[in-house]
């Protein structure tokens, strides 16, 4: 990882970036489903999906690399899905992909540490998230950059991490 990405942003999307979101989304879909991992299967994440999941209170955002949109993420404020009920301690982050061309060089570690000092500004200590409990590589990443596995949810597909939201820097 090089500092290919200092120069590279990260902002709420707006309604204009929210297909290239989606399009970043998919082909990380297709990329994952052709080696057998079935994180997220291609033609689930729509635009008029995200635009409802939006309206109902999860944040989208996009990295930006000379003004494209390179990747992306939602965050929301609680998952009883794979978290079941729990204290505001937490920010959930989803759907964190990378378009592949600027993947390997920093961008995800990026937008994990933006969306940790997002979590941090909230008051809340926890950045929480989920992988398919079968993806050892992405699972190794999340390790590698400090979350600690959580166990399996309720579902039984869901691997848990969580990383505290103070160790993300300014």
């Amino acid at each position: 990882m090089g500092g290919v990405y200092a120069i590279a942003r990260v902002d709420a999307a707006d309604s204009a970036s929210l297909a290239a979101f989606v399009a970043v989304h998919e082909e990380a879909a297709a990329w994952l489903w052709a080696r057998g991992i079935e994180q997220w299967r291609p033609g689930e994440c729509t635009l008029a999906t995200l635009r409802r999941e939006r309206a109902e209170g999860p944040e989208v955002y996009v990295a930006r690399r000379d003004g494209a949109v390179a990747g992306g993420f939602t965050l929301q404020w609680d998952d009883p899905e794979n978290w079941e009920e729990q204290p505001p301690v937490a920010g959930y982050l989803h759907a964190l992909c990378v378009r592949r061309a600027d993947a390997g060089h920093g961008l995800g570690a990026m937008m994990l540490d933006f969306a940790g000092r997002r979590v941090a500004k909230m008051g809340r200590p926890w950045l929480r998230l989920d992988c398919w409990k079968g993806n050892a590589t992405l699972r190794a990443y999340y390790e590698g950059l400090g979350f600690r596995y959580q166990g399996i949810g309720d579902h039984g597909w869901a691997a848990l991490y969580q990383r505290s939201s103070m160790s993300f820097q300014e």
